[in-house]
């Protein structure tokens, strides 16, 4: 047997191997050593170099079977050690920590092998694109083909490997653990070369679904439910075939069965008892499933359900649409009890639709933010989820139809390397950075609380510096932060090229002014660069693309602007699209947008 090793600096290692003939479950062991090796890094740490490794077996020079793979050399370790507040759980690639910064994956079709390879790569690289350096692949899927492993392994993308368990018992006669060995044997062999691949874990809230869901009070308890599986089997498989790797018992995990799950001094924790501004409650050692429901993009709904389900607004388009809601407690669990809280009541379809979508960018947002600027405790935030395999309601930040919602936006915005913005702490309101960069950060950020007209009403310089892998908060002085009107003031903070808001309140008792802005156009290769100036403070506003071409995309969103403040949004589509149809309503929206809902002429916007 001859095994070959091309390193992408050009040098070949090789080593032969001897196998008996005579024995037909021969094994062999080919150890080869690389010195000063090019090691695979995380994205935002380092290179990606991927290594060609062939396998031939060969019988007096002939070639009887061969076989290769691409792989990476880095060392990848779970660091669980205990703390005075509990155990760490962080990522260690390389001798380095990695906060992760992700999310989870779900089948990108209804069916296995229904997304096409090019859709797969395309959700990985838009997951780059929102500053992501880590994807988890979940336990109520599928493992993913060939090109999803690929994919991250050239992007640098950590995946974290649920083996497919999830949200059940599973018994544990015959067949069932020889059915499952086999299954796990195969799997781990088929991937164990890909370098992205940072853990195994043994499924998802199966052990939280036993433990805390009421399960383990009903079922009989000499009654198995595939506790072995988790905590004997899929272990022992990982230790044999890829020892490189750390293995989790579940997802989430608090190191026993014993031990709830969802404790948040120890192991990964899903957050889902805790939305919107509350997460603030609680600072995990890892989150790896939060989430906020919102629809698909208004074009993607209609294409699934037609024009008339807005058009119309009938009874029975309204309940087709309800229909698709597959979250617990329907809309009213959903959106309802905190959109009541958060807004005016929506006089129409489309504004429901944006104030949904809102709240989901708004709880993405306060979370990754959260979490990031308590680094010294918590080590990763993956939201719930990525992609979609429905056009349906979902936590998905990108539709089923690729389109992002403004939520992938707000992950964009909050997983910047280098963040800047506002949190809370013991001493009320902070300004706060979380570096992930590549070096050190000093920030000299000026803060100013304004109104409503974008007028100063106190300022004040702070400085801060984070390490690398580090973030660091400064509390808000009082003559700052405390303010005369609450309901239309607002605080900013700025360093360099770096802007963050904090308001005081929730939008339906703000008192902004209606956004006004002006237009302006310039023909770009493909498309236009569009001129937005702001007149008012104009909050979150969001260009929908999809409503002037299907394929229409833009490379910047979700802005929130002071009076006198130019953006540069670039739009580009397959199509020609004409200025005046950028005016029309529903293209340009914000939180608080008039009542027309977007319609850009008089007051709202023109064209200079």
């Amino acid at each position: 047997m001859l095994v070959q090793i091309d390193a992408p600096d050009g040098r070949l290692f090789e080593r032969v191997a001897a196998l008996r003939a005579s024995d037909s479950a021969a094994t062999a062991t080919a150890m080869i050593e690389i010195s000063e090796p090019e090691r695979w890094w995380p994205r935002g740490f380092g290179e990606q170099p991927l290594h060609d490794v062939r396998v031939a077996l060969r019988d007096h020079g002939v070639v009887l079977d061969d076989a290769s793979r691409r792989l990476g050399l880095r060392v990848v370790a779970l660091d669980t050690a205990k703390d005075p507040e509990g155990a760490r759980f962080r990522f260690v690639v390389n001798g380095e920590p990695i906060f992760c910064r992700g999310a989870n994956w779900i089948p990108d079709g209804l069916f296995p092998g229904t997304a096409e390879p090019a859709r797969i790569r395309e959700r990985i690289h838009q997951a780059v694109a929102a500053e992501f350096n880590m994807l988890r692949v979940w336990g109520g899927g599928i493992y993913e083909g060939s090109e999803f492993y690929d994919t991250c392994d050239e992007l640098g993308v950590l995946v974290w490997q649920d083996f497919m368990f999830a949200c059940a018992t599973y018994p544990e006669d015959d067949p069932y653990p020889e059915s499952i060995e086999r299954e796990a044997r195969h799997q781990v062999a088929r991937l164990a070369s890909h370098p992205s691949i940072v853990l195994w874990c043994g499924g998802n809230e199966n052990v939280l679904a036993w433990r805390n869901w009421g399960w383990r009070e009903k079922m009989d308890p000499a009654q198995a439910w595939g506790k072995t599986y988790f905590t004997e089997l899929l272990p022992r498989l990982c230790e044999e075939l890829d020892p490189s790797r750390p293995y989790l018992v579940d997802s989430p995990w608090s190191g026993s069965v014993e031990i709830d799950p969802n404790d948040p001094d120890h192991g990964d924790r899903h957050t889902w008892d805790l939305k919107v501004e509350e997460v603030r409650e609680l600072v995990p050692r890892f989150v790896s499933e939060f989430g906020h429901q919102a629809p698909p993009l208004r074009r993607t709904i209609e294409e699934a359900l037609g024009r008339d389900v807005f058009a119309s607004e009938k009874p029975e388009a309204m309940d087709e649409l309800a229909g698709r809601q597959r979250g617990w407690g329907g809309d009213a669990e959903q959106y309802d009890r905190w959109m009541d809280d958060w807004f005016l009541p929506a006089t129409s379809l489309d504004q429901r639709l944006f104030q949904m979508h809102l709240l989901q960018a708004r709880a993405t947002t306060m979370t990754y933010e959260w979490l990031r600027m308590n680094s010294a405790r918590c080590s990763g935030a993956l939201v719930w989820q990525l992609n979609d395999a429905w056009t349906g309601h979902s936590w998905s930040l990108i539709d089923r139809a690729g389109r992002p919602k403004p939520a992938w936006w707000a992950a964009r915005a909050a997983c910047v390397p280098k963040l800047l913005g506002f949190t809370t702490s013991d001493e009320g309101i902070a300004v706060g950075i979380a570096n992930d960069g590549e070096s050190p950060w000093s920030a000299e950020a000026i803060v100013r609380r304004v109104d409503a007209t974008g007028r100063d009403l106190a300022v004040d310089r702070v400085r801060l510096r984070a390490e690398v892998g580090e973030s660091s908060q400064v509390p808000v002085s009082r003559e700052i932060v405390i303010p005369t009107d609450p309901s239309s003031e607002f605080l900013v903070v700025e360093s360099g090229a770096r802007r963050a808001f904090w308001f005081y309140g929730k939008d339906a008792w703000l008192s902004l002014p209606a956004a006004a802005y002006d237009l302006d156009f310039e023909a770009i290769p493909g498309g236009l660069r569009i001129g937005v100036h702001a007149r008012t403070v104009v909050r979150d506003l969001v260009v929908d693309p999809s409503r002037l071409a299907a394929d229409g995309v833009v490379d910047r969103n979700l802005l929130t602007l002071l009076p006198g403040d130019r953006a540069m949004v670039e739009f580009r589509a397959s199509s020609t699209v004409e200025e005046a149809r950028f005016r029309d309503s529903g293209v340009f929206l914000a939180a608080n947008m008039p009542a027309e809902m977007g319609r850009s002429d008089g007051e709202v916007g023109r064209r200079e």
